[in-house]
């Protein structure tokens, strides 16, 4: 009777500790997979969001790096021409070779002191000796663009063409300038 005493014993203590055990699983494994059914998308959708929001700062941190460059060309980086990019210079620079820069009193007088450059940009010095001044033009073209001398070696030596547009000389007539 012993044995058969401690046999039920253990199957009595067996069934209890089943029956006791589901019902404790059931309410750990319910708790559980409904804190998992609630969290787990919550934290997917954050997930999602932060990484939504790595990617439009790296957007806006490429595109000021973009705008940085088109603003300063002084970085020795050739700058490339866009429809968006401007035609003209915001500041506009005015050159003035060969003329009466800062003498306003004799500007008006017309007594301009004038260096052999000015001339050249003027449009008074030969194109082809650079010596004397500009006198006389050739026809049909119309050009003034040598002194009397070069001119009369282009037509009765040279090529008889025009040295601005290559056209041929019929002509050279003389100016006067006073």
């Amino acid at each position: 009777m012993l044995l058969t005493d401690l046999v039920i014993l253990i199957f009595m203590s067996k069934q209890r500790t089943m029956s006791t055990y589901p019902e404790q699983s059931k309410s750990f494994l319910t708790s559980y997979t409904t804190m998992i059914q609630g969290v787990i998308p919550n934290l997917f959708v954050v997930a999602c969001l932060a990484f939504l929001l790595m990617i439009v700062a790296l957007i806006v941190k490429l595109l000021k790096s973009f705008d940085e460059e088109d603003s300063s060309p002084a970085s020795g980086q050739v700058r490339v021409a866009t429809e968006t990019n401007r035609l003209l210079p915001k500041e506009v620079v005015q050159f003035s070779y060969g003329t009466c820069e800062g003498e306003d009193d004799d500007e008006e007088s017309g007594k301009c002191s004038s260096n052999a450059s000015g001339d050249l940009y003027d449009g008074k010095i030969c194109v082809i000796c650079y010596d004397q001044q500009r006198n006389c033009f050739f026809i049909p073209c119309g050009h003034c663009a040598t002194c009397h001398i070069c001119a009369k070696r282009i037509v009765e030596l040279e090529s008889k063409t025009c040295p601005v547009c290559r056209r041929y000389i019929h002509k050279v007539r003389k100016l006067f300038i006073p």
